[in-house]
């Protein structure tokens, strides 16, 4: 018994179009500005964390944190992504740690930055799969 089938592969040439153009360095190109976004999203939850704890006073330590550097929010090391956030401020660790007082007894400190952290591990999963869910409907 012989016969003939057509199959309309017109959706696959499409699909495979997408897959040339996301491997063209357009995939890429978006997940950098997305996690540029991410980045700044961060240092928005850590200013937040500043305020709702009360640790402003001057506004200095508020206002100084920024990203790693010009280029770069995120890097890559060990299939680890890191993101490099920073305050010239001198005592923004002993604000977030803690320090001993002049007296001896020791000042718990706030912890906005691990606040700001354990916030930002529970909110990047979500935030994290509906964009690579995005890029999966659209490449």
């Amino acid at each position: 018994m012989a016969g003939k089938s057509k199959v309309d592969i017109r959706e696959l040439k499409r699909f495979a179009a997408k897959l040339e153009k996301a491997a063209d360095g357009e995939l890429k190109r978006q997940f950098a500005v997305w996690l540029e976004a991410v980045g700044m999203e961060f240092l928005g939850v850590v200013q937040d964390e500043i305020i709702r704890l009360g640790v402003v006073d001057t506004r200095r330590l508020l206002n100084s944190f920024s990203r790693g550097n010009s280029d770069c929010v995120f890097r890559i090391r060990d299939d680890v992504l890191v993101l490099d956030v920073g305050t010239n401020v001198e005592y923004a660790a002993e604000v977030n740690d803690g320090h001993k007082l002049p007296n001896g007894r020791w000042w718990e400190g706030y912890h906005y930055f691990d606040l700001s952290i354990a916030i930002f591990e529970k909110i990047l999963p979500a935030s994290l799969e509906k964009r690579l869910q995005e890029w999966l409907d659209e490449f």
